[in-house]
This record gives structure tokens, C-alpha cells and sequence, in this order.
């Protein structure tokens, strides 16, 4: 009953999504909460069971497409800037309040035109990765799979694979060790 709900909220809140995704297979379970600004469908491509919640916010930039795996939950408020690929794996948990940006400008002061040129880097998220409430996630960043993302957490560097990231700018405090199967700290 609750599928047969989704299906019909999707067909009068959002009829070219629920046209685009929410009727075909390839994209069977893809549902948007509330409102949603500027989801360029072209660019768009989802896998089975997508969710992003309220206020969902992606703007693209040029050719760059953001491609989700299956399974993946987006909260509420989160905004994708898509100037490269942004790819996320599946199974994916994002919070609410996220920022994620494959693109940024280049300040030039000597030129009229302050904030002309535009970087476009590529930013890949893990299979199993949880981000935490209010994290930005910069351009050319790569999140191995299953790592964890703490909230208010500013990533500019690579995060390696199995591991824990935290701050401002985010820096990796645990990694996940197979022997003894538990987070270990990370001695600096």
C-alpha cells in the first residue's frame, strides 16, 4: 500500500520525475519528499530506490551528470553543484543540510570579472558511506566505500576506504581493521 502512495504523491507533486524515473524499471522506488528546485533530468541518472528528501537542491554546470547507485537515502535541505561527475555508490546515507560540489570559481582579482573562470573537479562517494548532518563536500574528493563522514565535517582531501573523517578541514581519526573487527584510532 505505502509503494502504491509514493507512486501517486510522485505523479501529482512531481510529473516529469515520476514520468522520468519513479514508472521505470531502472529507476523503480525513486521518490522526492516535498519540494525540489532545478532536478535537470537529462543530467540526472538514478538507480532503483533512490529517496532525496525535502527541498532537494541540484543545479549543473556545463556537461557534468550526477549518477546514483541503488539504495541510496538523501535527508532534507542537501544541495548538489554539479560541475564535473558527482558519483555516489550505493547504499549511501546522507544527512540533511549537505553540501556537494564538483565545481567552484576561481577568484581573479586583476580582472573585471572577479569570479569568471570556473574549476570543475570530479567528486566520487563510496558504496556504503554515511555522510553526517551539515558536511561539504569539495571539489575532486573521492570517499572510499564504507566510510563515515562526521557531521559539520568540511572534506578537501581524499578519504581513504574503511575509514573516519572528521572537522574542518576533515581529517581521518579511525580506520576499520579486519583482524580485530573494530574502529581503531589513528596515532598521529
Amino acid at each position: 500500500m505505502r509503494f502504491l502512495l509514493e507512486i501517486l504523491y510522485m505523479f501529482i507533486s512531481h510529473p516529469i520525475l515520476f514520468f522520468k524515473y519513479s514508472i521505470r524499471k531502472r529507476s523503480r522506488g525513486f521518490f522526492v519528499k516535498g519540494t525540489a528546485s532545478k532536478l535537470h533530468t537529462r543530467q540526472l541518472v538514478v538507480d532503483t530506490n533512490v529517496r532525496f528528501g525535502d527541498d532537494t537542491r541540484i543545479d549543473f554546470y556545463s556537461g557534468g551528470k550526477l549518477l546514483v547507485g541503488k539504495n541510496c537515502y538523501f535527508g532534507n535541505r542537501n544541495s548538489f553543484l554539479v560541475g564535473a561527475d558527482i558519483t555516489i555508490g550505493y547504499r549511501v546515507l546522507m544527512a540533511s543540510n549537505i553540501l556537494i560540489a564538483s565545481e567552484d570559481h576561481i577568484a581573479l582579482p586583476e580582472t573585471e570579472n572577479v569570479y569568471d573562470k570556473l574549476i570543475q573537479k570530479p567528486v566520487e562517494i563510496g558504496d556504503r558511506c554515511w555522510i553526517g548532518e551539515k558536511v561539504c563536500i569539495m571539489p575532486g574528493v573521492k570517499i572510499g566505500k564504507y566510510s563515515v563522514i562526521g557531521a559539520a565535517s568540511v572534506v578537501t582531501k581524499s578519504v581513504p576506504p574503511y575509514s573516519i573523517a572528521v572537522g574542518n578541514p576533515a581529517k581521518v581519526i579511525k580506520k576499520y581493521n579486519f583482524d580485530t573487527h573494530q574502529w581503531e584510532n589513528i596515532t598521529n
